[in-house]
This record gives C-alpha cells, sequence and structure tokens, in this order.
C-alpha cells in the first residue's frame, strides 16, 4: 500500500473519502484537557465509541421510562381530577337538592302558618258570631219578656 499526504478540511479533520470518514483531535472534559484522535462521517457527525453508544442507548432507555412514567402520572393524575370534577359536581347537585327541599320546606310551613292563622281568625270570627247570637237572643227575649210586662232583670 501507499500513503500519502491528506489536508485537513474545513472543520479541521482529515477526510478518507474512501471509508466515508474523517479523522480529527477532539479535547476531553479533564483539566487540563487531552487531545483524541477521533472518527467522524463525511458531514462532521462525531462517530461514537462502543462505550458512548452503550452509554447513549441507556440514557434513552432512561429517558423513555421517565416519559413512561411521567406520562403516566399525568394519566393518573388527570383521572383524580376528573374523579375530583365528578364529585365536586355530585356534592352541588346533592347541595341544589338539599336547598331545594328546605325551600320546599319553609314554603310548607309558611303556608302551614298561615292556614293556621286563617282558621284561628275564622274560629275568632265564629266565637264573636255565637256571642252576638246569643246577645240578640238574650235582647229578644228580655223584649219579650218585657212585652209580657216581665222585668227580666227580676227573674
Amino acid at each position: 500500500g501507499r500513503y500519502k499526504q491528506v489536508k485537513a478540511n474545513r472543520r479541521n479533520h482529515y477526510p478518507i473519502p474512501e471509508l466515508g470518514v474523517e479523522l480529527g483531535m477532539l479535547l476531553d472534559q479533564e483539566k487540563p484537557p487531552v487531545p483524541w484522535l477521533r472518527w467522524w462521517d463525511n458531514r462532521g457527525n462525531l462517530l461514537l465509541t462502543g462505550n458512548e453508544r452503550a452509554e447513549e442507548e441507556c440514557q434513552r432507555r432512561e429517558l423513555a421510562e421517565a416519559i413512561a412514567i411521567q406520562e403516566r402520572q399525568q394519566k393518573e393524575l388527570a383521572e383524580a381530577l376528573a374523579i375530583q370534577e365528578r364529585t365536586e359536581k355530585e356534592q352541588e347537585r346533592q347541595q341544589k337538592e338539599l336547598a331545594e327541599a328546605l325551600a320546599i320546606q319553609e314554603r310548607t310551613e309558611k303556608e302551614q302558618e298561615r292556614q293556621q292563622k286563617e282558621l284561628a281568625e275564622a274560629l275568632a270570627i265564629q266565637e264573636r258570631s255565637e256571642k252576638e247570637q246569643e246577645r240578640e237572643k238574650r235582647e229578644k227575649l228580655a223584649a219579650y219578656l218585657r212585652s209580657l210586662g216581665i222585668n227580666p232583670d227580676e227573674i
């Protein structure tokens, strides 16, 4: 085989067109940073090592699990809120029914009071009428007795 010198591209990578890859340096996160020779595809995307792919896959799984947990929690929360809303509506309905029943009871009591008052007034009128009739009878009897010459006060 032959070796030939390759010039760096605009990303400062060294392309290997036959393989569709590029070689370049990458500084790690250490202090001081250590340069590493790494592979990129021909579009400039870093090609991950096996460990990096495994770590990325693990992170993807953890993220998917976290999203699934969050979705489940949101679903449970939505169900709980729906139950709470139904419960509140039922309580409102029951309170409305209770208020209606109390209003009916109050109207019934007022009607009974009105009827009792009317009855008491009717009884009072009847009693006054009976007393008036008795008084009139006494006066007629007294007048009749006087017409016969009898003083009713002396009887």
